[in-house]
Order: structure tokens, then C-alpha cells, then sequence
């Protein structure tokens, strides 16, 4: 039994290089189109259906164009740009009705033999706990209501835990300080030892823009538009996504209309498994920005 996961990613060739999702798009509610992780997921799995085994991808930087439609499938195109000895790299192109809503540049290195000296560093383990249930308790200024805070599917195949900060470690923290961090997986167990890395691939999309309007101490509903400009993924080490995976995200930078985030994900052995940059676009309505003019006036 494959789990929901791959059902929801699967993909079939019809030409040389070409891809087409089969199932249903996920559409998040009150989003503008397709979720960003379906489309980074399957891009990633039609690249990888045109390199070696014995090749995995070690990045990919991604660019949203427009929002995907949730109704019709959505053809991948593959580039085979270059075939090397150590490196492979190509780019993909997701494209409906004719047009290009997404477009993503991967490169896959050849596996290391067994005992080969590298240098070796990590970033330090943020020391939550293991999975747990969280606190009733709702953190001033968060969007999550108590009920969000359970374990809880938030699109096709995915489980979260919400893990609140503390109220007096949040508050004398700066905004580019602040840290959101979340368990999640994917739902099932995985069958196919080649789809953990779409599934973690799918997870890296899930509540990471949000964390710059949170740290900036706004809500949700201050925000008019929330929308993913750009998206890179550094894979590190090996993954299993069907078990419980720590994704620490912080915020060191917004402006412009912009937001910039970044998000590490550990397993439950405290290895950081792979790293997670995005920038987005974050645009205040109007009664949020007329709040923040009427307080700069006061000042």
C-alpha cells in the first residue's frame, strides 16, 4: 500500500523528457492556486526520472511565474542540460495551458563511496523535544487557534505539530531572532525509497512564508497577499519524510513588500537533513497600512 503522498505526486511520461500529473491538484483554502509543494515535488520527480540511481539531488532553486490551476493537470518539461562524472544538472519547466507557471534548476551529484574523508560541519540542533503534544495555550499575535495546535493534516498526506515559543523568550527576541519550529511528516509509510526526497521536497512549502508576518508581530489578517516569489532546497543527508521531521524557520529580513525566510529541517536523530530558503511576497491590506501610518504619525 503506497502511501498518500505518492498517489497525490505521481506522474506519467507521455514523450521524451515530458511529464503529467494524474490526480487531483491540492488548492489550499483561500490560496491563489496550486500548492507551491505539489509543483516542487513533481518537478523534482520528473527530473529524477532522467538521471542514473546511483545520482541525488543535492539542490534545486525554484521560481514561481504564476499561480497553478487546480483543475487541469500540469506538464513538466526536462532539460537534460548537462551529464557529468560527478554532476548532473537540469532545469524544468511547469507549464499549463501553454504557458510556463513555475520553473526550477536542479543539480544531482554521483553518491560518495562508503568512508571517503570530507569535511564535515552542521548547524546546532534547536533542542526541542521529540514529538509531542503542545500546549492549549495560544501565543499573543499568533494566527494558530488552539485547535490548530494539534497534530493535524493540512493538505493531502501531511501531518504538523505546532510547537508555540515561550512568551518571555519571543518577546525580548528581535523580529530576525525569532524562530517558529514544527514536527511534521508525511501521512503512511512511504513505499517507494525514492519518493522520501519528494515527500520532504513537498513538506519545505508548508508554513514557512508565514513565519516573517508572524515574527514581525502581524496577523495573518493584516496580510492582502501572501505569495511565494522564489524557493530553494540544499539536501544535506538522507531522509525518511514518513517519520517526524523538525523544521526550525526563522525570518532575517523583510521589506519591500517582501519577506525572506529560512528553514532547517533535522530528523530525530538531531542530523540537519537539508536547509530551506524562500522570499515572498508579502503585501498589507489597507486598513493594515493605514494602522501603521496613523502610528507613524504619532511618533
Amino acid at each position: 500500500m503506497v502511501a498518500p503522498i505518492e498517489t497525490q505526486l505521481r506522474l506519467e511520461k507521455f514523450e521524451e523528457n515530458l511529464y503529467r500529473s494524474t490526480e487531483k491538484l491540492w488548492k489550499p483554502p483561500n490560496a491563489r492556486g496550486v500548492f507551491g509543494g505539489v509543483v516542487i515535488a513533481q518537478s523534482l520527480m520528473a527530473a529524477a526520472h532522467t538521471v542514473p540511481e546511483d545520482f541525488h539531488v543535492h539542490s534545486m532553486h525554484c521560481y514561481f511565474i504564476m499561480a497553478g490551476d487546480a483543475s487541469i493537470p500540469i506538464v513538466y518539461h526536462v532539460e537534460r542540460v548537462r551529464d557529468g562524472k560527478s554532476f548532473i544538472t537540469r532545469t524544468v519547466q511547469a507549464i499549463q495551458n501553454g504557458r510556463c507557471i513555475f520553473t526550477t534548476s536542479l543539480s544531482f551529484q554521483h553518491q560518495l563511496k562508503f568512508g571517503v574523508p570530507v569535511i564535515h560541519h552542521q548547524s546546532k540542533y534547536p533542542g526541542q523535544p521529540m514529538p509531542r503534544e503542545v500546549g492549549a495555550e495560544s501565543f499573543p499575535n499568533s494566527p494558530f487557534s488552539p485547535k490548530s495546535q494539534d497534530e493535524q493534516e493540512v493538505a493531502n498526506g501531511i501531518k504538523v505539530k505546532i510547537i508555540l515559543p515561550e512568551k518571555d523568550e519571543w518577546k525580548s527576541q528581535d523580529a530576525s531572532e525569532r524562530r517558529l519550529r514544527y514536527w511534521m511528516k508525511c501521512d503512511g509509510t512511504i513505499s517507494d525509497p525514492k519518493a522520501h526526497v519528494m515527500g520532504l521536497a513537498y513538506l519545505s512549502d508548508s508554513h514557512l512564508l508565514g513565519t516573517s508576518v508572524i515574527a514581525s508581530g502581524h496577523r495573518f489578517s493584516d496580510v492582502s497577499m501572501m505569495v511565494s516569489l522564489d524557493h530553494s532546497i540544499y539536501f544535506h543527508h538522507p531522509v525518511k519524510a514518513d517519520e517526524w521531521l523538525m523544521h526550525c524557520i526563522e525570518s532575517p529580513w523583510s521589506g519591500q513588500e517582501r519577506g525572506l525566510v529560512v528553514g532547517r529541517f533535522y530528523n530525530q536523530d538531531k542530523v540537519h537533513i537539508a536547509t530551506v530558503v524562500q522570499e515572498g511576497l508579502l503585501r498589507l491590506s489597507d486598513k493594515a497600512k493605514s494602522k501603521k501610518l496613523a502610528q507613524a504619525a504619532k511618533l
